[in-house]
């Protein structure tokens, strides 16, 4: 009867053991707030790099590589096209004359920037409200985050200024 009762236990006890098991331990992300401010006041560059942030934080660069990529490409050719439209006097739909209008072209840039920050968020979301579960605090956005607009200046810089460079040619 013994025999029994330890066979039965020795085939339940692998219930007992845990079945998720962390190969490496994953770093809390920044914010939502922080990818908003950084993607209102930084630019759609910005947004993209505090993406890449959290994305290696997350460890999932593999799987969200092509998302970081046709971001940056897409705020590439923006902000080279803004420059060359800036640089031969062109036009956008609902904003008129680049030049003249740059405040409307400013806001058009941050709606992006922003759109593309909603994006992100849409898909990661699940790792947001994971953290904020788990009591996990996020880390402190301010070095990364002025480190994103400061590289998020340059690049929209020489972006902009290839586009009125082309332009001008």
């Amino acid at each position: 009867m013994q025999e029994r009762g330890q066979s039965e236990r020795g085939q339940l006890e692998h219930l007992l053991q845990p079945t998720l098991s962390v190969t490496r331990a994953v770093s809390p992300i920044y914010s939502t707030r922080a990818g908003f401010i950084v993607a209102f006041f930084g630019s759609g560059f910005a947004s993209v790099i505090m993406t890449l942030l959290n994305v290696r934080r997350l460890g999932r660069l593999s799987q969200d590589l092509a998302m970081v990529v046709a971001g940056a490409l897409f705020f590439t050719l923006v902000y080279v096209g803004s420059g060359y439209l800036a640089a031969t006097g062109g036009s956008l739909p609902l904003v008129g004359e680049v030049k003249t209008h740059q405040r409307e072209v400013r806001y058009l840039l941050r709606g992006l920037a922003l759109a593309y920050f909603g994006l992100t968020y849409l898909r990661h979301q699940r790792f947001y409200r994971a953290q904020d579960l788990a009591g996990n605090d996020p880390p402190s956005p301010w070095v990364a985050g002025i480190a994103a607009c400061v590289a998020a200046v340059a690049l929209s810089f020489a972006f902009g200024s290839l586009g009125a460079w082309l332009g001008a040619r």
